[in-house]
C-alpha cells in the first residue's frame, strides 16, 4: 500500500485499551486487547493480538530510525494466558498506546491508521506496506518534529555557545564579589 494513499488524522489521538479477552483453546490460545479511542477521522474501537503491537513496533522502529519509539512487554513463550500476566501486559501495552497517541509526530504517522484501521488482516497490511527511504524518513521528520534545518543549526549553536559565555562571564564575576564579601566579613 502507498503511503501517501493512507489518511492520516492531524495528530491528536487518544488511545486506550478498555479490555482483554480470551481466545481460541489449546495451543491456539490466545489473548485479545480491546483498544478504545479516536482521532480526528473518528472513533476507534479495534481488537489487537500481543504479536501485532509487537509487529508494529518492530515496523516503526525499523522505518523511523533515531525516534523514541514507546516500549513494549518482551514477549513471553509460556504463561502468556495467565490472569496476573495478562493485566500486567494489558496495563504496559496500555502505557504503549497512552504514550504513542500523546507524541504528535508518531499519532500522525501512517503507520499507526494500518495498525488501527487495516484494509484486510493488520499483519498482512503492515507487511506490505510501502517501502521507504532516507529522503521520505527525512521529510517526514522535518515537516513534523520541526527540526531545524542544517544551515539553521549552525545560528542555533552560535547562539547557544554565546548564552553560555555569558553565563560563564557572569558566574566569574559573582565569585570575584563572592571572594571580596569572604574577605570583608572574615
Amino acid at each position: 500500500m502507498g503511503l501517501d494513499e493512507i489518511k492520516c488524522n492531524d495528530g491528536n489521538m487518544k488511545l486506550d485499551i478498555v479490555g482483554q479477552e480470551l481466545l481460541g483453546s489449546g495451543a491456539s490460545k490466545h489473548t485479545v486487547y480491546r483498544i478504545k479511542g479516536y482521532d480526528s477521522l473518528g472513533e476507534i474501537d479495534v481488537t489487537r493480538r500481543f504479536k501485532e503491537f509487537y509487529l508494529f513496533r518492530e515496523i516503526m522502529y525499523q522505518r523511523y530510525p533515531g525516534i523514541f519509539i514507546p516500549p513494549i512487554p518482551p514477549k513471553q513463550a509460556s504463561g502468556n494466558t495467565k490472569e496476573n500476566f495478562v493485566e500486567e501486559r494489558r496495563y504496559f501495552l496500555s502505557q504503549f498506546l497512552r504514550k504513542f497517541s500523546k507524541t504528535y509526530y508518531l499519532a500522525k504517522t501512517p503507520e499507526i491508521q494500518v495498525f488501527l484501521r487495516p484494509s484486510g488482516k493488520v499483519e498482512d497490511s503492515l507487511k506490505n506496506l510501502q517501502k521507504t527511504n532516507t529522503d521520505r524518513v527525512l521529510a517526514y521528520y522535518y515537516k513534523n518534529i520541526r527540526i531545524s534545518s542544517p544551515n539553521q543549526k549552525e545560528g542555533v549553536l552560535n547562539k547557544y555557545t554565546n548564552d553560555i559565555n555569558d553565563f560563564v562571564k557572569e558566574q566569574k564575576i559573582l565569585m570575584g564579589h563572592l571572594k571580596n564579601f569572604k574577605q570583608y566579613i572574615g
